[in-house]
């Protein structure tokens, strides 16, 4: 990220704004305790909710009220900042017909900020859907319809947000987040969590607003979730044809609620974006992550300039802070990347020296992780990975972090490991075909194809994009991510057998 990104001189400063939201986000509950005297470090946390139902329920208070106040300033702001947006487009369109190169240059700009703006604050917003899901990461991707983040529609947005907040006051053990706020939920309008209940349990919910909402769902719930040509004759006769379609619609995000809530249940159900089913594992393996990596190396670099690590010996981690980045530039990154993935010690970068500029060009893509975060939708969101201060500045660009998968020595890894490892195009994906695009770096492939070597009683199995990410998106490390592969060995045999 680069703090034009976010700053722009038409705007009001930006930062001071996400501080403050953060603090909302993060502090209040901690703040609730402190204030009676119940927390003295925050770093026994844990030990005092633990041992005392009154901290727990203040604790719970205290978050659940800051997330309310942070939802609804997060809402005006993506509400004002949309509005903005249009209004932009709008001007946009005439600079284009008078074609006014300046003013439609500086109005994209403007643009981009405000669009960037908007996702932070929903990733913000996802921010506090993940403490809601206890951090369960395979949640939010059961919760998409498809691989982009949705458009806000204003008015539904402010109205949403009201009937959570209304909700919220209700009952402060219960906490009500508007799902359009999220970058991810795709179904349902309030997503809900309460702890009244033990242990506390989460649910969608659909908001039934207006008389005809309210008319249709009698008729759902009269046929038991479906609507026979009986019921279907008599809404078209008493409410149009446009009922009917509506009708269908609500029965569909029925369907999808309770496939969503039946795979968090049983651990199997069907996945609403693609249609097919799917049976859960729980991960057992021991969390390896490369988290503490990004904080050292951020810490470093900080003062340094550059510091660079390199986790199980094919991903490569760079951090830079903004002065190295200004002299560097993405050029002088990619030359660094070349240096480490062939193992060259001499620098001879020149113009007169075509093969080493040719050379940069044949290195494996890397990718700024806080950029590539924002935009992923499901992954945890950036302002969980590190303390809030490197956090922020990570987003307007006084620190950055690239990180790279080097798929030659991945593969050379996974063999040791009794693995053998082929890429497959698309063709091998038979009627999947359209769940994975291709992977950067490859040689037009769409996946990896994986199998036990010496051991053909194992089917081989397909490593798709998504799951190549969560090595970018959820810090996991090449080990680990090899021990899943392993389980999934097992987990599927065990399946077959069972």
């Amino acid at each position: 990220m680069r703090k034009q990104d976010l700053e722009h001189p038409q705007l009001e400063a930006f930062e001071p704004i996400l501080g403050q939201l953060c603090s909302l986000v993060f502090e209040q509950g901690i703040a609730a305790l402190q204030k009676a005297a119940l927390l003295r470090d925050p770093k026994d946390l844990i030990s005092v909710i633990d041992a005392n139902a009154s901290a727990f329920r203040r604790f719970i208070r205290g978050c659940h009220y800051g997330w309310d106040l942070a939802q609804h300033k997060i809402s005006d702001l993506v509400i004002d900042y949309e509005q903005q947006v249009r209004k932009l487009k709008q001007e946009l369109k005439e600079s284009l017909r008078n074609r006014d190169r300046e003013a439609i240059e500086k109005n994209k700009q403007l643009i981009a900020c405000i669009e960037t703006r908007q996702v932070v604050l929903r990733r913000l917003a996802d921010t506090i859907l993940y403490h809601l899901f206890k951090m369960q990461n395979w949640i939010p991707r059961r919760m998409m319809l498809e691989y982009r983040i949705h458009d806000i529609e204003p008015d539904t947005l402010r109205k949403t947000v009201q009937s959570a907040s209304d909700l919220n006051r209700e009952e402060r053990l219960d906490f009500h987040l508007a799902a359009d706020l999220t970058t991810t939920v795709h179904v349902g309008d309030l997503v809900k969590v309460s702890f009244v209940s033990k242990p506390p349990k989460w649910s969608l919910i659909e908001l039934k607003e207006g008389k005809i909402n309210a008319l249709l769902s009698e008729f759902i719930e009269e046929g038991k979730g479906n609507l026979t040509d009986e019921h279907i004759n008599k809404i078209r006769d008493q409410f149009g044809t446009k009922a009917v379609s509506q009708a269908k619609r609500m029965i569909r995000q029925q369907d999808r609620h309770r496939e969503v809530m039946r795979a968090v249940e049983t651990d199997e159900g069907i996945d609403i974006m693609h249609n097919i089913p799917i049976k859960l594992k729980p991960e057992e393996v021991e969390i390896e992550e490369y988290r503490e990596t990004i904080g050292n190396l951020c810490e470093k670099a900080r003062t340094e300039g550059v510091a660079v690590s390199i986790v199980d010996s094919c991903f490569r981690l760079v951090a830079v802070n903004d002065e190295s980045y200004e002299k560097l530039g993405r050029i002088g990154i990619t030359h660094l990347f070349y240096h480490l993935q062939f193992g060259i010690r001499d620098c001879t970068l020149s113009a007169q020296n075509k093969d080493e500029l040719h050379g940069l060009g044949k290195i494996y893509p890397f990718f700024d992780l806080v950029q590539m975060n924002l935009h992923a939708m499901w992954p945890p969101p950036v302002f969980l990975w590190l303390p809030q201060d490197f956090i922020l500045d990570l987003l307007f660009g006084r620190l950055s972090v690239f990180a790279q998968l080097d798929y030659t020595k991945l593969f050379e890894r996974a063999g040791s490991k009794g693995f053998e490892m082929r890429w497959i195009q698309q063709k091998d994906l038979g009627e999947f075909q359209s769940l994975s695009g291709l992977i950067p770096g490859s040689p037009n492939a769409v996946g990896i194809g994986v199998k036990i070597a010496n051991d053909p009683s194992y089917k081989e199995q397909f490593i798709l994009i998504g799951y190549l990410s969560r090595m970018f998106l959820e810090f996991m490390s090449p080990s680990q991510f090899l021990s899943l592969l392993r389980k999934d060995f097992d987990f599927a045999a065990a399946h077959r057998s069972g």
